[in-house]
């Protein structure tokens, strides 16, 4: 393990079989998921499912390199 998501994902050296499709909605389903816990607030949701959306990306940027 790694101290940051950076350093992790370094350590894979084959995202071919990585679906990005897959993952179509994800913030949208996660921010659902979210909302239906009594302790996430909206902003706090917001900052979840970007974070979750934006390794997503992170991840496909790096598949297709």
């Amino acid at each position: 393990f790694r101290k940051t998501h950076d350093e992790q994902i370094k350590l894979v050296s084959d995202l071919s079989w990585y679906d990005y499709g897959a993952l179509d909605g994800i913030k949208e389903e996660c921010a659902e998921i979210f909302a239906a816990s009594k302790d996430i607030d909206a902003e706090r949701r917001e900052k979840l499912t970007s974070a979750i959306a934006a390794r997503c990306g992170h991840i496909e940027r790096l598949r297709r390199n």
